[in-house]
């Protein structure tokens, strides 16, 4: 009985040292992913959006613009024109 008590506790002895060793290896192996992970996340660049300007569509835009202020400009100069012109017509009646 003693003996066969013998023999459990060494084959328990046994199991319990590949389980710790596998417990070990796995967590190098573990340890080791991770390390890697952080340098492939420290490697992988950051990519920033950056607006685009089209420059020559920026200058003929504004330079639409500038033609609509002025364009703007001289129907409110015809337009006051006509007003005074008609004003003065009724004011010489």
């Amino acid at each position: 009985m003693e003996v066969s008590k013998a023999q459990e506790n060494a084959k328990l002895q046994l199991a319990l040292e590949e389980i710790q060793l596998q417990f070990e290896e796995t967590k190098v192996s573990l340890l080791k992913e991770v390390e890697a992970a952080k340098k492939t996340a420290a490697i992988v660049p950051v990519v920033k959006e950056v607006p685009v300007v089209d420059t020559v569509l920026m200058e003929k835009l504004t330079s639409e613009n500038e033609k609509l202020k002025v364009g703007n400009l001289l129907c409110y100069v015809f337009v006051f024109l006509l007003l005074t012109k008609d004003f003065k017509a009724v004011e010489n009646n």
